[in-house]
């Protein structure tokens, strides 16, 4: 009867759960508690008295494992600490004999170590110890080999996350602020190159005419720029900051506008009168993507000029006003490089791509082809003076003309891309 006084007869004890008695018998036939009951089997399995073999399948099995340090070499049974007979095969084991094998090199091993011992004996650092040991260093904690690196060689995630979080590092390392300006608007120009390439404008086709754009623009576009705007007279060039603002407006577009747009679409023109010698098909998407490209060529090498600009400016107010000047201007050159590297960079792609996309209509046309670039030139030089302008009065109005820069150029391509999907 439950709680009446048993006498607990450990070799009939034995016997049974030799015999195979399952853990719910036992505890009916000799009263004893699911705690007690492991108790019991775990001190009979350290005396010798009950072997490894005896305990597997029962729940104190987990404490068993973790109070033995090695197996039999005989039978591969595992041994409780100070036995030096098998209880398995009935083998003496010599010290020198006794197989130092740890419990396993699989995380099965950590998840049956015991949380708490019936007895106490299995302390925290114990286990954690245990734990630790049981890890591989190849297969857990340095997983790297010939297989995983050729996997991570075709994982664009892998390349693109490792670059947004490395490069920027690099950069640091340059010694010169201006290289560092200039290496950080160029970086974030790829970031953009490739989500326009891979997302926006995805024509599927290679990475070297694009950044022959890319490359052009930001030299020999460039210097052909500078060199027109040295002979145009000065009081053209500086309409664009004039007082007036229908002067300042007129500036932006017929001037700014007008005449870096006409530098950017130059590595377009020149690929599209390659492509007609080699007489070669030309895709308009291709076109559209190279003046992207034009345009993330353009923008780092001018936002390096500007960022100059910015820290003079911050230098003449701390003559003026002191260190509260200087710290003015300090931190409006910080957000004006910043600007400047992520959405100004963005700005000047998607203007050449607009203008690009009205070249792309000319191909298979004779006439209409003066119209399409006078067109595509208008549309560029007037977002963009449109949005310079803006910059001057209210930022706000600048965000929107962007954001419609960006809605148009979205249109153009996917009415490029549908056209191309019907011609085919």
């Amino acid at each position: 009867m439950k709680g009446a006084s048993v006498k607990f007869d450990r070799d009939q004890f034995v016997r049974d759960v030799k015999g195979g008695d399952d853990e719910s018998r036992l505890m009916k036939k000799y009263d004893m508690s699911a705690r007690l009951l492991g108790a019991v089997l775990l001190d009979l399995f350290e005396k010798g008295v009950l072997a490894w073999s005896d305990l597997e399948g029962k729940k104190v099995a987990p404490e068993a494992r973790e109070s033995s340090s090695s197996r039999c070499p005989s039978c591969n049974s595992w041994l409780a600490r100070g036995v030096l007979v098998c209880t398995g095969c009935g083998a003496t084991i010599e010290k020198a004999q006794r197989s130092s094998q740890p419990i396993s090199d699989s995380h099965e091993a950590v998840e049956e170590l015991p949380k708490k011992s019936p007895h106490g004996s299995v302390t925290a650092p114990t286990r954690i110890i245990g734990g630790v040991k049981a890890l591989s260093f190849r297969g857990d904690i340095f997983p790297i080999n010939r297989a995983s690196i050729k996997l991570l060689e075709k994982d664009f995630l892998f390349w693109a996350v490792s670059a947004l979080g490395v490069v920027p590092l690099l950069i640091a390392t340059l010694a010169s602020p201006t290289a560092q300006i200039m290496a950080f608007a160029a970086f974030f120009a790829a970031i953009w190159g490739v989500i326009f390439k891979r997302i926006i404008v995805p024509e599927g086709g290679s990475w070297k005419e694009p950044i022959f754009s890319m490359v052009f623009t930001g030299t020999i576009g460039l210097s052909g720029l500078l060199l027109v705007n040295s002979v145009v007279p000065s009081w053209f060039v500086g309409l664009a900051g004039s007082q007036n603002r229908l002067i300042s407006l007129l500036g932006c577009v017929f001037q700014v506008g007008m005449f870096e747009e006409l530098c950017k679409i130059l590595p377009v023109l020149l690929y599209l009168r390659w492509q007609r010698k080699q007489e070669a098909q030309v895709h308009s998407q291709t076109l559209i993507l190279l003046g992207v490209f034009s345009g993330l060529g353009f923008a780092p090498v001018e936002n390096v000029g500007y960022a100059n600009q910015s820290v003079l400016l911050s230098t003449a107010l701390g003559v003026f006003y002191g260190v509260p000047g200087l710290a003015e201007g300090v931190a409006g050159a910080l957000a004006n490089v910043m600007l400047r590297s992520l959405s100004l960079v963005f700005c000047h792609a998607v203007w050449s791509g607009i203008f690009a996309y009205f070249v792309s209509m000319s191909i298979g046309k004779t006439q209409s082809t003066k119209y399409l670039f006078l067109v595509g030139l208008a549309a560029a030089a007037f977002l963009h003076g449109m949005y310079d302008w803006f910059c001057q009065l209210d930022m706000t109005l600048a965000a929107l003309t962007a954001g419609l820069s960006f809605m148009l150029f979205y249109a153009y391509v996917a009415k490029s891309r549908l056209k191309s999907c019907t011609s085919t």
